[in-house]
């Protein structure tokens, strides 16, 4: 569902391995300037995130409410993931101050 919302959204066609073939790709954001790794944090799946950052996705990435996957993350209550990015050095000192203090306090 997620990888066909992916598709549908990045312009891609039904092969994982268009989607996540390149570096472009895997950073590609949309029109809200999401990217694939958001999309999988926002909808919980830590095994899409875990095989993104595996691939070396950027986790620095902001959308357009200035907020990084970490920060979704970290507001969703997402344990498994919130670890799967800082183990990917996901930056903890990113700018939006409301989950900046929420990671801070909840999670670290």
């Amino acid at each position: 569902m997620l990888l066909n919302y992916l598709f549908t959204v990045f312009e891609c066609s039904d092969s994982t391995s268009e989607l996540f073939v390149s570096e472009e790709n895997m950073n590609r954001a949309d029109e809200n300037c999401r990217t694939p790794l958001m999309y999988a944090v926002s909808s919980g799946w830590s095994h899409v995130v875990e095989f993104l950052l595996e691939r070396g996705v950027d986790t620095s990435t902001v959308d357009e409410r200035q907020t990084t996957a970490l920060m979704q993350a970290a507001s969703l209550g997402l344990p498994t993931i919130v670890r799967l990015l800082l183990d990917a050095a996901a930056d903890v000192n990113a700018v939006c101050m409301v989950s900046i203090v929420y990671l801070r306090t909840v999670w670290l």
